[in-house]
Parts: C-alpha cells; sequence; structure tokens
C-alpha cells in the first residue's frame, strides 16, 4: 500500500512536468516549468536563473544526463536514490533544498516566509492545478501550525516527504491531487 501511494505522488510529479503530455519528461518540459514559477509565481530574474541551475542539477543526479525520461524510468530512478543518496548533506539533499526554497518563493508573493491559502493556490497553478477547493483542503493539512500559513520549514519538509517518504502521510498531495 505504501508503495503504490509512493508511486502515485511520482506518476503525479512526472504529470505536472509533463507539459505536452508525450508520456515522457524532457529538459524542455523542465524549461517549461520554470517559466511557470517565473510568470504564474514570483521568481525573481536571479531566482528564475538559480532554478535553472538547480533543476539542472536535479536532471543529472536523477537522469545521468538523459534527454529525456519515461515515466517508469524516473519512478525507477527515485527507487535508487530513496536507497543510495539520502545522507544528509548529499548533492541531491542541498539541491533538493534549494529547489524547495525556489518553489515556495515562486508562491511567497509578500516575502514573508509564509505561504497563505491564496499562496499555496499559485504554487498548484504553477504546476497546472487550478483547483480551489483541492488547494484549500490540502492547505490545511500542511498548516501544520494551524496558523493559517505554512511556513517555509513546513513546505521543505513536505516536499522531501513527497518525494521520498514511502508512508501514506498529507505531504502526499502537495503537488495537487494524485493521479489514479
Amino acid at each position: 500500500m505504501a508503495q503504490e501511494v509512493w508511486e502515485k505522488k511520482l506518476a503525479t510529479l512526472f504529470q505536472r512536468f509533463d507539459k505536452g503530455g508525450k508520456g515522457c519528461v524532457t529538459r524542455d518540459d523542465i524549461e517549461a516549468q520554470i517559466n511557470a514559477f517565473k510568470t504564474t509565481g514570483y521568481l525573481t530574474e536571479n531566482e528564475e536563473e538559480e532554478s535553472r541551475a538547480t533543476f539542472a542539477e536535479l536532471w543529472n543526479i536523477f537522469l545521468n544526463g538523459r534527454d529525456s525520461v519515461s515515466l517508469n524510468e524516473w519512478i525507477e530512478g527515485h527507487r535508487l536514490l530513496l536507497k543510495e543518496d539520502k545522507a544528509e548533506g548529499s548533492p541531491l539533499e542541498a539541491a533538493l533544498k534549494r529547489a524547495s526554497t525556489l518553489m515556495f518563493k515562486a508562491a511567497d508573493k509578500q516575502r514573508k516566509g509564509a505561504l497563505t491559502e491564496e499562496g499555496y493556490a499559485v504554487f498548484l497553478a504553477c504546476l497546472g492545478v487550478n483547483d480551489a477547493e483541492h488547494a484549500r483542503y490540502i492547505f490545511k493539512k500542511l498548516d501544520i501550525s494551524g496558523k493559517g500559513e505554512i511556513n517555509e520549514e513546513e513546505f521543505s519538509t513536505a516536499f522531501y516527504a513527497f518525494n521520498f517518504k514511502l508512508q501514506d502521510e498529507p505531504s502526499k498531495e502537495l503537488m495537487g491531487p494524485l493521479v489514479q
């Protein structure tokens, strides 16, 4: 059961990045995602450039420089990383932390270090998910403190759990409704 949820999370992220619905994610898809974080979200030009460098690094870690990846390769790549490279201070951990911070900043319009429900909806819109009801529902689950906001640490924790935790937990829908 936990394995199935984890694979659905990865399939969901894959689907969000597969901009053309081609059944593979390419470097162009990643570039389109960065552009969405800039145009739909609130990345500055410097953050946009940092995003390009960070996602290129993640691409190389995950995919060893290939030009595209299928869903099965995406899941298998994550499975291998789950086993091999979760060590604190690893290049993967550092790059994921930077990616999480940049995605958070894309939705933090006021730059106050906390996402409101509206900010979280912007994050989802950057991923192509425009479902206010779902955003509200998941936002409440992710707002661990109950203060009506998700701080950067809560977001980062949810982002890491989304990618690497096998258990069924609130972060499973961080990137929007799971694909079926």
